[in-house]
């Protein structure tokens, strides 16, 4: 793109964005994904040992770091501002009806995923009949199916919203009281014999987490003053402190191997970093919208925000693609967390950039789908919702090499099928909010 091309398109979108919109929670949203894109990619401590491909976090290899996580597991924010946004877009459509609002949302958010997931399903499936390892595949598919857990779980907390936003407006403190004492039992019934327990607290620790954002959306962080989120910070750091260090809880916010998971299920750790980050932006927000009111800062803010899902689905898949080509071309990757890897870090990162800029410029079109004007019932719209988030959620366990791929493949588009907007004006406004 040329530059007077590029800077039609920051004028145009700056001139397509009302000023009602609160670009703040869209920069949000971005930040936060490109933190765990960026995240993943310096995570993956790769390494050829006795010629095989081994795979290992690097948060394993240098425990020191793992403190970091503390900050950079953002996969909170990314929820708090779904639930800010979602809020928003049902008070705006409530009379379009709840068919409406869902479909739009199951649609936007699928649509990249089917493409993924048929994708990377037929890559890995070439690799296996060209010869590649079984092992290596079965590999590859785990790593590049595993980011889908998110879409399957945000796609039902989502499809929520109204039922959710009314108990909000019905009783504010009640919901996120009730829902943390709950998240607060399941980790006690977890860490004695019911284990298996805890894997409810991925529905209520992110449910919880969303419906914080009903109350940016209600304008808290107008409300609270500095003191305040200083407050939300320092707490919920020390309280942090105390459950992972002598308390019972692990200090990285990433699930790693021989350890309890603070992640998946998720524990009331996170929802202490939520608490923490959430005064953050209280704090940065004012700056930040400053800063967002300029066009260029905006349009790259707009720019990736619609390319969002795409990046995302895709991120794991070139990590992979790219260290499969370093192994094969003997480029004698760095031993993990050395003073050579640590150099080498920025290149990796940029070359890793660039070939996922080149994906999404092939692939991001998909996002901008044209909803189908086809009237659907309620009935059909949450059995499609089920069908879709059970699709992600098999591909995810599975993986996306997995026999299994193909049943999550039919059950996400079925889902798509099911569950259709019963107008395109209404569609369209309710996707944009």
């Amino acid at each position: 793109m040329s530059p007077a091309a590029w800077r039609q398109r920051v004028h145009e979108w700056e001139a397509a964005t009302p000023p009602s919109r609160d670009r703040f929670m869209d920069a949000t949203r971005v930040l936060s994904m490109l933190v765990v894109v960026a995240g993943h990619w310096l995570m993956a401590a790769v390494a050829v040992v006795d010629g095989r491909v081994s795979t290992r976090n690097i948060l394993d290899v240098v425990p020191t770091l793992q403190p970091a996580t503390w900050a950079l597991q953002v996969m909170p924010l990314f929820f708090l501002a779904g639930g800010f946004s979602n809020a928003v877009a049902w008070r705006r459509r409530a009379s379009a009806g709840v068919a409406a609002f869902v479909g739009t949302r199951l649609a936007r958010l699928t649509r990249p995923a089917l493409v993924f997931t048929v994708g990377a399903a037929a890559m890995l499936t070439a690799g296996r009949a060209l010869g590649a390892p079984s092992e290596q595949i079965a590999l590859a598919g785990r790593l590049v199916g595993a980011p889908l857990w998110f879409l399957a779980i945000y796609l039902l907390v989502a499809a929520a919203t109204p039922v959710l936003l009314r108990w909000h407006e019905r009783a504010a403190m009640a919901v996120p009281a009730g829902l943390c004492a709950a998240v607060i039992m399941v980790d006690v019934l977890r860490m004695g014999e019911i284990v298996d327990v805890g894997f409810a607290n991925f529905i209520l620790v992110w449910l919880l987490v969303h419906q914080l954002g009903f109350w940016y959306a209600d304008g808290w962080t107008e409300r609270m003053s500095h003191g305040g989120a200083w407050a939300c910070v320092a707490g919920a750091l020390g309280v942090l402190v105390l459950l992972t260090g002598p308390g019972p809880y692990p200090v990285s916010m990433i699930g790693l191997e021989g350890q309890m998971s603070n992640m998946a299920p998720p524990s009331v750790c996170l929802l202490l970093v939520t608490i923490g980050q959430a005064g953050a932006l209280v704090l940065v927000r004012p700056a930040a919208c400053r800063w967002l009111r300029r066009p260029l800062p905006w349009a790259v803010v707009a720019g990736l925000g619609a390319r969002a899902m795409t990046i995302y689905v895709w991120h794991v898949s070139v990590l992979v693609v790219v260290s499969a080509a370093l192994v094969a071309l003997e480029a004698g990757l760095p031993q993990p967390g050395s003073a050579l890897w640590w150099v080498t870090r920025p290149g990796w990162l940029a070359v890793l950039a660039l070939v996922l800029a080149l994906m999404v410029a092939l692939l991001g079109r998909c996002e901008q789908e044209a909803p189908a004007k086809v009237r659907c019932t309620p009935a059909a719209t949450w059995l499609g919702v089920a069908s879709a988030s059970g699709g992600l959620s098999i591909v995810a366990l599975g993986g996306a090499a997995a026999p299994t791929v193909w049943a999550g493949i039919g059950a996400l588009l079925g889902g798509r099928i099911l569950v259709r907007t019963s107008n395109g004006e209404v569609a369209s406004q309710v996707r944009g909010s």
